[in-house]
């Protein structure tokens, strides 16, 4: 959490930090507040789809005293939770606009991520798939910012919209909190 605290803190530009739900909310609580923090912007790095919210990773974050802090200090945040008509494409979509939107404002910003891992190996929403390289690379390779789609039936909330591995190789800097032997496995593949 220091180590993402300092990067951020010392950056001279606006800073879009996706963060990671799961275990990686227990680094967010853990993150610096400021007196100045207006040249953040807070996103989830993956988000579930679900009307009911309960699951949403966006709301999760929203929900630790750090994001308060955050917020009362200035920064600002990129809502992804599910609207009560959406469907999954359209919180893509959605979710895909505010991320150019973010850019188009500020043009020299740079783009940061906190990334966990699942036990079953996934990180953000991309799940290692038993599909074949072809549609695994169309899906989150191609030129959108974010997809949705469906993860497989064991994770917890099958409908998940993530960025892709063509935004995150965007990113100016990466953190990874993984943690438990159970994922030891999965982190050495």
């Amino acid at each position: 959490a220091w180590e993402i605290s300092e990067y951020v803190r010392a950056q001279t530009v606006p800073v879009l930090l996706l963060l990671s739900g799961g275990s990686a909310l227990s680094v967010v609580s853990q993150l610096a507040v400021w007196d100045d923090m207006r040249g953040l912007t807070v996103v989830a790095l993956d988000e579930r789809f679900d009307p009911t919210n309960k699951e949403s990773n966006v709301a999760r974050i929203a929900e630790t005293a750090w994001f308060a802090g955050a917020v009362a200090h200035g920064a600002s945040s990129i809502d992804t939770r599910t609207l009560p008509d959406d469907t999954p494409d359209a919180l893509a979509a959605r979710f895909e606009q505010a991320l150019v939107a973010w850019r188009t404002e500020y043009p020299t910003g740079i783009v940061a991520g906190l990334f966990g891992m699942g036990d079953d190996g996934h990180t953000a929403g991309i799940f290692p798939l038993p599909e074949d390289r072809e549609t695994f690379a169309e899906r989150f390779e191609g030129q959108h910012l974010v997809v949705a789609y469906r993860a497989p039936d064991t994770a917890m909330n099958p409908l998940r919209v993530t960025v892709t591995l063509a935004y995150i190789r965007s990113f100016a800097r990466g953190f990874a909190y993984i943690c438990g032997d159970n994922k030891r496995g999965q982190l050495d593949r």
